[in-house]
């Protein structure tokens, strides 16, 4: 049965008719190309929108930026500007509008009961803080009764 069914399998696809001839591709005639014009020249232009509009990439490219949740840090790059002058800025200013403590509390999940926590340590430090420059201000200026 099996070999039947194999024969005529092999006899059919070996009696088939050839394929018919592929046609013979032929480009379509050559159309010639304008010619270019030549060249003009580059002017100088310091209109920060025709920046924008011709290299929108660039726009900002004196700026170092980061944004997270809300979280700007952004410092301008002077010119001749060191660049480790210009990291340190970077992170200080970073630092400063609280990214990295942003970073920190994303980092993982953080449920209610962990969240209460760390508004508490918070609060904790800020309390110890004030208590410590109210102790500071009042050894400076001792009063007088």
């Amino acid at each position: 049965m099996a070999a039947a069914a194999l024969s005529k399998l092999l006899s059919s696809l070996l009696l088939q008719p050839p394929p018919p001839p592929q046609q013979e591709f032929t480009l379509p005639p050559r159309v010639p190309l304008p010619k270019p014009s030549p060249p003009s020249p580059l002017v100088a232009s310091w209109a920060p929108s025709a920046e924008n509009v011709a290299f929108p990439s660039l726009a900002n490219s004196n700026v170092l930026f980061f944004s997270s949740a809300g979280f700007n840090g952004q410092v301008l790059v002077q010119d001749n500007e060191p660049e480790e002058w210009l990291l340190n800025r970077f992170r200080r200013e970073v630092i400063r509008a609280g990214v990295f403590l942003e970073c920190k509390k994303r980092r993982f999940f953080e449920n209610n009961q962990d969240k209460k926590k760390r508004r508490g340590a918070i609060s904790k430090k800020k309390k110890k803080r004030k208590a410590r420059q109210a102790a500071r201000r009042n050894k400076n200026n001792p009063q007088r009764w």
